[in-house]
């Protein structure tokens, strides 16, 4: 999973009220969180990290935002996850250790 660093937003209610599913949507990405911050006023939380999902970054680059596509069965359960990247963000991507 090395540099594929990306960030993402959960609404609060959805990580309240469904916390099965984002734990499972959370394990399907392989995601490694590094960051993960409490917007109360915006009511959501946003996540920074690693998953082999997310494209591998050059140093440098800006750490992109994406946008979490789940699919669900019958039941709820998340069965599946894509990670769509949108628009840059103003973070920049340091390299290893950084």
């Amino acid at each position: 999973m090395e540099n594929r660093f990306g960030k993402f937003s959960i609404g609060a209610r959805n990580v309240r009220k469904k916390p099965r599913q984002v734990a499972q949507m959370l394990g399907i990405l392989q995601f490694v969180p590094m960051r993960v911050e409490s917007f109360d006023y915006e009511a959501y939380f946003e996540y920074r990290g690693l998953s082999p999902k997310f494209r591998r970054l050059e140093k440098g680059e800006l750490i992109p935002e994406y946008r979490i596509v789940l699919s669900s069965d019958q039941t709820g359960n998340v069965t599946n996850c894509v990670a769509e990247e949108q628009t840059a963000s103003k973070e920049v991507h340091h390299g290893p250790g950084s």
